[in-house]
């Protein structure tokens, strides 16, 4: 179901999706250092039924959500430079970052 998401503007009014896509006010972006060589890191906005996460090395918003629970770990992601959305999920919930990470590293080899 998840990844049926991306199909999102054939079921909405135009431009629904793109209203999905902006940051809503108020709120103050969250900036999440990701550790490792060259201290990357990665902010986080809220949008309409989203969070909005860019990577400061790139220009791209992703639309994502997330969740973490005792054992579990999971990320919906949507790139949408890329019409690409990918699900997955850890058992393990310290492996959050990781894990998306992960998910960036696979798309961008897409």
């Amino acid at each position: 179901d998840f990844i049926r998401l991306i199909e999102l503007d054939k079921v909405l009014k135009p431009g629904t999706v793109k209203s999905m896509m902006r940051v809503s006010p108020p709120g103050t972006p969250v900036r999440i250092s990701l550790g490792g060589e060259g201290g990357a890191s990665v902010t986080i906005r809220y949008g309409f039924g989203y969070e909005l996460l860019q990577f400061d090395n790139s220009k791209e918003i992703l639309a994502v959500k997330d969740g973490v629970i005792p054992g579990f770990a999971s990320w919906y992601v949507y790139f949408p430079g890329k019409k690409l959305a990918v699900a997955a999920s850890t058992n393990n919930e310290k492996a959050t970052l990781p894990l998306l990470l992960m998910i960036r590293e696979l798309a961008s080899s897409l």
